[in-house]
């Protein structure tokens, strides 16, 4: 049987997905989280541009008043969800982990999806869930929990900082008692400064916790942005029939999302002010890419179902999301906060794939 190469795109953007949510967590620490993601989507309308004009030679090939007649009213909605899920990921991964909110995210984003192409929404054909669909979307939700229930560890660079400030507080006593001997200070207040001084050079404390209501708070955001993915996806897929164009689609919803954006930024902006030359100081230059990924993403729903399957495409762009959460949360990559993979997590991620591949082939 041959290979469709076409496979490897919702791989690889699959896996930017967790690149675009780790840069826009670190420029929203800077500059806020609606700037940042302000940012991404100004940044993903140029290339939305660029292909709407090359696609269509200028625009001259689409029929627009057709299109605007055609399209049902919700599927304008579609840019409003992609900065809804953007916000989502920038907020909530600095508060439970990457790995954790891309699997919570992709469990509500197949839950989702099965539930509305059940029902027939948002324009989507109606198609009844198998056996096998349930078996798998089951799996997905266990694998969620065991997921979740794993506490994390942090990296062992920790344990490595309490062995060096111990060398260092070695270090002070030795020359404190050196120095008292040469000293008028009487010996119990040379061990009173001693003891105050060892006080002082606390080994660094392992991530921060969070409580219960935070935690369940952003555990609903990261289940609420996977459901508006799937309902971002209907909705362009819809706009995309209506005019018969995917480069305009996907243009015309990246001007619309531009709104919400704006919107936000605004808000936030007047509580607190951003500091842009902070921003553009601090932030590395790979963080102004991540708009060209959310671009890349609606583009892909936009042409590949024409060439691959949606289960399949769904199922490799789930994947390679998770597994490449849980390896940016192992070895920190992108400035994430280090999150060890333990045995809980594995075999929850193993079981997440599995119920991934039920889902798709058998549903």
């Amino acid at each position: 049987m041959p290979i469709d190469w076409t496979l490897a795109i919702p791989i690889i953007v699959g896996a930017s997905i967790t690149f675009q949510g780790a840069t826009g967590s670190l420029m929203g620490k800077l500059g806020g989280n609606a700037f940042s993601t302000f940012t991404i989507f100004a940044v993903g309308l140029i290339p939305g541009i660029i292909t709407y004009l090359a696609d269509t030679r200028g625009g001259s090939t689409v029929n627009y008043s057709a299109g605007f007649q055609s399209a049902p009213w919700f599927s304008y909605l579609g840019g409003f969800m992609g900065p809804f899920a953007v916000f989502s990921i920038v907020a909530s991964i600095p508060k439970i982990g990457a790995s954790l909110m891309f699997t919570v995210m992709v469990c509500a984003q197949l839950a989702s999806a099965v539930l509305f192409a059940t029902f027939g929404w948002i324009g989507l054909p109606k198609h009844a869930p198998t056996t096998g669909g349930i078996v798998g979307l089951c799996m997905i939700i266990v694998s969620v929990i065991i997921i979740g229930s794993s506490k994390p560890t942090a990296a062992a660079a920790v344990a490595d900082a309490t062995d060096l400030v111990a060398e260092d507080v070695h270090t002070v006593i030795v020359e404190s008692a050196a120095a008292a001997k040469n000293s008028t200070i009487s010996p119990k207040l040379q061990e009173e400064d001693d003891s105050a001084e060892r006080g002082s050079l606390k080994p660094p404390t392992s991530p921060s916790t969070i409580g219960f209501a935070e935690y369940a708070f952003y555990l609903v955001l990261a289940a609420f942005a996977g459901a508006s993915g799937s309902l971002q996806a209907g909705m362009n897929s819809t706009l995309t029939l209506s005019f018969n164009s995917p480069s305009f689609s996907t243009f015309l919803v990246s001007v619309i999302g531009q709104v919400p954006c704006v919107i936000a930024f605004a808000l936030e902006y007047r509580k607190t002010p951003t500091d842009f030359k902070a921003v553009w100081r601090e932030t590395p230059w790979w963080c102004w890419t991540g708009g060209i990924i959310s671009y890349g993403i609606v583009m892909m729903f936009a042409y590949l179902p024409q060439h691959l399957d949606i289960s399949v495409l769904q199922a490799a762009l789930v994947t390679a999301q998770v597994l490449s959460a849980m390896v940016a949360d192992h070895y920190g990559l992108w400035r994430l906060q280090v999150n060890r993979i333990t045995v809980t997590k594995a075999a929850g991620t193993v079981l997440l794939v599995a119920g991934v591949v039920v889902l798709s082939v058998l549903n």
